[in-house]
């Protein structure tokens, strides 16, 4: 961008130069036309150099602009980068709870069972009790 810069005001400066020399001919070699072509080459030199001034600042503007914009982009990639590993690290936990909930779920599921079994033999029992004591009250003995 710099070396464009400096190039278009070289450019633009041989021109002026270029056009001073020849006014400095003198009035007697060149005509009003020929004058006026010199000052019209310089007005289109000095608008020239405007719009290279007004591009340059303009590309510098977007630069800064571009650079902004990259570093919000690489900003935003590391939160989500840390993000993603949060919630790959809360998945690995949730997994281990859940293996551990099954786990769990299955010993008390047999807890239950066992403790079911119980409570259906002992219940069986004492219905045999009471049918034995039942039948020595009726039976006097």
């Amino acid at each position: 961008m710099a070396r464009f810069h400096r190039a278009g005001r070289g450019a633009a400066a041989l021109v002026l130069v270029a056009l001073a020399l020849a006014s400095c001919g003198g009035a007697e070699t060149l005509g009003d036309a020929a004058q006026e072509q010199i000052d019209d080459a310089g007005s289109q030199a000095t608008e020239a150099l405007a719009a290279v001034d007004s591009l340059t600042e303009r590309l510098s503007v977007l630069e800064d602009e571009l650079a902004g914009v990259t570093l919000e982009r690489k900003r935003l990639s590391e939160q989500l980068d840390e993000m993603a590993s949060t919630l790959a690290l809360q998945l690995k936990r949730l997994e281990k709870k859940l293996a551990a909930a099954k786990g769990s779920a299955a010993a008390a599921a047999a807890s239950a069972d066992s403790a079911l079994a119980a409570a259906q033999e002992a219940a069986r029992n004492l219905t045999v009790l009471e049918r034995r004591f039942d039948y020595h009250l009726k039976n006097g003995g």
